[in-house]
Formats: structure tokens, sequence, C-alpha cells
């Protein structure tokens, strides 16, 4: 299940030094994912999942939490118990997802395993299928949105601006779906290690752009800030 850790890093989690759990295996196929190795579960070798606690542990002093990210880290049902033993450490979880199981989800907001959920929109809810790749349960995505929005927990949505695949109306379109929310962050997007070698060669937006874009729906969050940069 996982692939890999990063023992400290200041930039996974706004205002938190944390340590980064990178997990195997994806069921979407975004063509920008900057993390393709991680999509096939089989890809690269596991890491021995005692050794990964150790690597925490001894860092636990020096950080605030533990990042878990992928792939999709919910579509392992062991990283519930995984989220209990960094618990037992003392240390805060945030959880990246893309909200494709909203049960499990809410299984671990009502069993207090996460302090802080990172819930991707890939794009409107009309061009799910083109970004991914795969037939989503757009429904299953919805229910993620409204148990987030509704848990208590800490949380942000965010949205990667990949230019030729998102355009300025779908950035309206998705503030107007989510709006409401706390936190809406528009990544920028970075051509390197892509799943889909086209995007190598795509241009990243300028930031005027994404200042203009954010400008258009900024008043539809409490926060809404570019990332990436």
């Amino acid at each position: 299940m996982i692939k890999g850790i990063v023992p400290a890093s200041l930039i996974d989690w706004d205002g938190n030094i944390c340590c980064v759990v990178f997990t195997g295996g994806c069921n979407y196929r975004c063509g920008f994912c900057h993390n393709p190795e991680l999509i096939d579960m089989n890809k690269t070798e596991s890491m021995n999942e005692d050794d990964i606690l150790k690597i925490i542990d001894k860092k636990r002093k020096w950080v605030d939490g533990v990042c878990i990210t992928g792939g999709e880290p919910l579509i392992h049902t062991e990283i519930k118990q995984f989220c209990g033993k960094i618990k037992s450490l003392g240390l805060k979880i945030k959880m990246d997802t893309n909200g494709s199981d909203p049960g499990f989800l809410m299984e671990l907001i009502k069993e207090k395993l996460v302090d802080y959920i990172a819930v991707d929109i890939k794009s409107p809810k009309s061009k799910y299928k083109e970004i991914t790749g795969v037939n989503v349960d757009i429904d299953a995505v919805q229910k993620s949105i409204d148990i987030v929005m509704n848990s208590g927990v800490e949380y942000e949505f965010r949205t990667t601006f990949v230019p030729d695949v998102l355009k300025k109306e779908d950035f309206i379109e998705i503030a107007s779906w989510i709006k409401g929310a706390k936190r809406y962050f528009i990544q920028q997007f970075r051509p390197v290690n892509t799943y889909d070698r086209k995007y190598l060669e795509v241009e990243p937006c300028t930031i005027p752009e994404l200042e203009k874009i954010r400008g258009l729906i900024k008043d539809n969050f409490e926060l809404c800030e570019l990332r990436n940069l």
C-alpha cells in the first residue's frame, strides 16, 4: 500500500510541518497527474508499514502531523488501521482524496481519524469523465463534498488549472458547485513527470491569468488563493 515517505515537509499542509506518506494505486487516470508512478499499484515496490511508522515515530517531536496522499489513499481499507497507529503517536492526520468513496471518508471522520481533509475537484461535473479518463460516480463526489463541508473537520477543495483542459468558465461552474466552502485553491499546473506525456508540452497559465480567475470566483468562498506558483 505505502510506496514512499518524505520525513518532513513544509509545503504539504499549510501552517504545519508534516511527514508525507504516499500510497499506491488510483481509481482515476488523469493525464496531467504528477505522480504517475503511483497510479498503478504494482508499478513500484511497497514499503513495510512498520518501517514507515518507525520513521514517523522518530520525527514526531519535530512534526505536527502526517499527510497521507497518493495515488488515492481511500481505495485501501487498511488505511483506517494505519491512521489509528499514527493517532496513537499523538500526531494529526491530513488526508488527500478525490472524494470517490464518501462512505469510507465518513467512517474516518466519525472515528476521528482525520484532522484535515483536502479534496481534489478535478473539473466541473460535466467534464469529470473527460478529465479523469474513467466513468466517475459524480453523485459519490457530491456526497463527499457535502460530508466534508458539514463535518466540523478542517478542509479544503482544490483544482489544478491545466490550460487546454480547463477554462475560465469551468472555474466559475466549480465555484457555483461548491459555493460556501471555507477554502478553495487554484493550483498551478507544472508540466513535469505527467501520466500522459503530451502534458509535458503544455505551457502553464500565467500568474495574471490565474489572478483574474481568482478574482471572478473568490467571493464564493471564505478563502480563495493560488497555489504552486
